[in-house]
């Protein structure tokens, strides 16, 4: 319940002009792919990107068993329309994000770099993903 003041105005503050965008960061999946072409000595683990795309983070609020607190995140994004569906069942482009991926995003100067757990595809055109964090802010 709320209080009024002697005005019969609340007094909790009203934020009328909240500028919400849906997809409002930037956020990329990768793999790690080697050179099995060359000699074990001489491969190297790279970095290879798969997705960009634009998204929106969040803070998960998961559990984590054992003595280390980890922080978990969600990351959502828009799912590609096809262009040649025939029906619902393929409305939408193939997802390309996979579970072990590492993902890398920056929301308001924080960098959060982290791997996939698992994905979940929405009939309603997105997609989520959570995400285990192996490195905060770079």
């Amino acid at each position: 319940m709320m209080s009024a003041d002697v005005n019969g105005v609340n007094d909790m503050a009203v934020i009328d002009n909240i500028d919400m965008t849906e997809y409002p960061y930037e956020g990329a999946f990768y793999t790690f792919e080697s050179d099995a072409s060359l000699p074990p000595l001489e491969q190297s683990t790279q970095e290879v990107e798969v997705f960009r795309t634009v998204c929106d983070i969040q803070r998960s609020a998961k559990l984590h068993n054992g003595t280390l607190l980890g922080a978990d995140y969600t990351v959502y994004w828009p799912l590609e329309e096809n262009p040649d569906a025939t029906g619902s069942v393929d409305k939408y482009m193939p997802i390309k994000v996979r579970r072990g991926m590492r993902f890398r995003g920056i929301f308001y100067g924080y960098e959060v770099i982290g791997d996939v757990e698992i994905v979940r595809p929405s009939q309603l055109g997105g997609c989520s993903c959570d995400i285990k964090v192996v490195t905060e802010n770079g």
